[in-house]
C-alpha cells in the first residue's frame, strides 16, 4: 500500500512538470496536437522495444479486449492531452491543470449514469466545492474576462477525458493484463487517435529551429510520459482508482509552482484557496466514513 502511494505521488509530481516542455515546443511553432503526438509516439517506441527485449509475452492481447486500450489511449490520453496542452497556451498552468482535476467529478457522473451509483449530500457538496474552486482559480470572480470561452471548454473536456483513464485501466487490469501491457497499448492507441491532427510540416520546421538544449526537453517529455503512466498503472494494482485520484492531486500544486518559478505566473490568494477547494473536493469524493467515524478506503 505504501509503495503504491509513493508510486502515485511520483506520477503526480512528474505530470506537474508537463507545462515546461509544452511551452518550449509551442514556442517553436509546434502545434499542441503535434506535441501530443511526439509525446505518445516516443513513449510507445521506448516501451515497445523494452518489452520486446524484456518479455515479449507482455505484448500479447486478446482482440476482444481492444476496447479497453482504445478507451485509455484514444478516449482518455489522446483527447485529454490535446485539450490540456492547448489550454496551457490559452491560460496559465495552474488554471489548465486545476480544470483538468475536475476529472473525479466526471468520474462520479459516469458512475451515476452507467452504474447507477447513489448520489449523496456529501458527493453533491464535493462537486459544488470543485466547481467553485475551479471558478476561483480561473479568476472569473474578479475579472469576467480572466478566462476565454475556448479555455473553459478545453478545461472541461480535458477533465472529462482524464476521468476515463482510471476506469478503462481498471477494466484492463481486471482482465489480467500487466501494467506494462496496458501502458504500451495505451500509447499505441493514443498515437492512432492523434495522428490525423498532426501538422508534420510544422513539426519538421519546429525541430529545425530547436537549439542544442532541445534534447533536455525531449528527455523531460519522456520522463513525464512513460514513467508516470507506468507508475500510476502499477499503483492501481494495489489501490482503487478513487484512492489514486486523491493521491495524485499533487499535480496541480506542482503545476502552479512550475508556472510561478519558470514562467513568472502570479499565485493569487484566491487562486490558492480555489486549488485547496478542488483538492478538498477530490478527497471528499473519494473517502467514506465507517460507523465509528473512521475513514475507509
Amino acid at each position: 500500500m505504501i509503495v503504491a502511494v509513493i508510486q502515485l505521488l511520483i506520477s503526480g509530481f512528474l505530470w506537474g512538470l508537463t507545462g515546461i516542455y509544452v511551452r518550449y515546443f509551442n514556442g517553436l511553432g509546434i502545434s499542441s496536437a503535434s506535441v501530443v503526438w511526439i509525446r505518445v509516439a516516443s513513449a510507445f517506441i521506448v516501451l515497445f522495444f523494452f518489452l520486446l527485449v524484456k518479455d515479449r509475452r507482455l505484448l500479447r492481447i486478446r482482440l476482444r479486449d481492444l476496447w479497453c486500450f482504445a478507451g485509455t489511449g484514444i478516449c482518455s490520453i489522446a483527447l485529454f492531452n490535446y485539450c490540456y496542452f492547448t489550454n496551457i497556451t490559452e491560460t496559465s498552468l495552474s488554471v489548465a491543470c486545476t480544470m483538468l482535476y475536475l476529472s473525479p467529478v466526471f468520474a462520479l457522473l459516469y458512475s451515476v449514469v452507467l452504474f447507477r451509483e447513489r448520489v449523496t449530500v456529501r458527493k453533491m457538496f464535493a462537486c459544488l466545492l470543485a466547481v467553485l474552486g475551479c471558478a476561483m482559480v480561473t479568476g472569473i470572480f474578479t475579472d469576467l474576462n480572466a478566462i476565454t470561452l475556448r479555455g473553459l471548454i478545453l478545461g472541461i473536456l480535458s477533465g472529462a477525458a482524464y476521468g476515463l483513464y482510471g476506469i478503462f485501466s481498471r477494466f484492463a487490469l481486471n482482465r489480467g493484463y500487466h501494467a506494462l501491457t496496458i501502458t504500451v497499448y495505451t500509447f499505441l492507441f493514443a498515437v492512432l487517435g492523434v495522428t490525423p491532427l498532426v501538422d508534420f510540416e510544422g513539426l519538421q520546421q519546429g525541430f529545425g529551429q530547436m537549439h542544442h538544449n532541445g534534447i533536455y526537453y525531449l528527455l523531460l517529455m519522456l520522463i513525464t510520459s512513460v514513467l508516470p503512466y507506468l507508475l500510476y498503472t502499477k499503483g492501481l494494482e494495489r489501490v482503487s482508482p478513487s484512492v489514486a485520484a486523491v493521491v495524485v492531486v499533487i499535480e496541480p500544486v506542482c503545476a502552479m509552482l512550475v508556472g510561478a518559478i519558470f514562467f513568472g505566473e502570479p499565485i493569487t490568494i484566491l487562486g490558492f484557496i480555489g486549488m485547496c477547494f478542488v483538492v478538498g473536493a477530490i478527497v471528499l469524493l473519494n473517502i467514506r466514513l465507517g460507523k465509528k467515524g473512521r475513514v475507509e478506503q
